[in-house]
């Protein structure tokens, strides 16, 4: 197997300062290197519009637990975009260190083995936050950085699997199924070296 850098969140806490600042470096140097990193304006757009969010809460921070909650909250969502970044970065640069550093990302010590995922496990299905939607819980795979769901209604024919949803967390909810209709999901855990196999399947009936 071969030895590749690749691009690495060196953030054991989630310090909302520290978050701050590394999503600050990232967006200024894709920005600096767009051609090289593909059409990523919208999630940096994104990126900074969040981050100057995580700026202003940390800023008026009064101390109590409803402010800190919006910080945490604020941090979060600055964190998983930064994640959905880190797998581009890794898709494109193919374990050129080089173009990780361009990133701004910091990337691992030494070049390393990276193996795809093994097979994911689905914990449990539930109704989503919105009517007809599903919840998906997997238990998170060493080597992981991406969870895709595909579903089907005819589970019989190989074919038929198609991709509903693809994230970096690995909680994942689906969005606009057809109520009363039972479907079909399997999940497949990814990184920029492939895709597991696919989970068993899971039947759920939306509401």
């Amino acid at each position: 197997m071969k030895k590749t850098w690749i691009a690495v969140l060196h953030l054991k806490y989630r310090n909302p300062t520290n978050i701050y600042q590394l999503a600050g470096k990232v967006y200024a140097n894709m920005s600096a290197n767009i051609t090289m990193f593909g059409n990523q304006e919208t999630t940096l757009t994104e990126l900074k519009k969040q981050n100057d969010e995580l700026l202003k809460r940390i800023s008026s921070n009064d101390g109590t637990e409803n402010a800190q909650l919006d910080i945490d909250t604020q941090t979060d969502t600055v964190f998983d975009l930064l994640k959905d970044l880190i797998y581009t970065v890794n898709k494109i640069a193919k374990g050129n260190k080089s173009i990780i550093v361009f990133s701004g990302f910091d990337y691992n010590d030494e070049p390393a083995e990276h193996a795809i995922p093994d097979k994911p496990i689905i914990r449990k299905a539930v109704d989503g936050k919105t009517k007809c939607s599903i919840k998906l819980f997997v238990e998170a795979q060493i080597n992981a950085d991406r969870y895709r769901v595909e579903t089907t209604t005819t589970p019989l024919d190989p074919t038929s699997w198609k991709e509903a949803l693809e994230a970096s967390r690995n909680n994942l909810e689906l969005k606009d199924q057809t109520y009363a209709k039972e479907v079909h999901l399997r999940v497949l855990a990814g990184n920029t070296h492939g895709w597991s196999i696919p989970s068993d399947t899971v039947v759920f009936v939306p509401r």
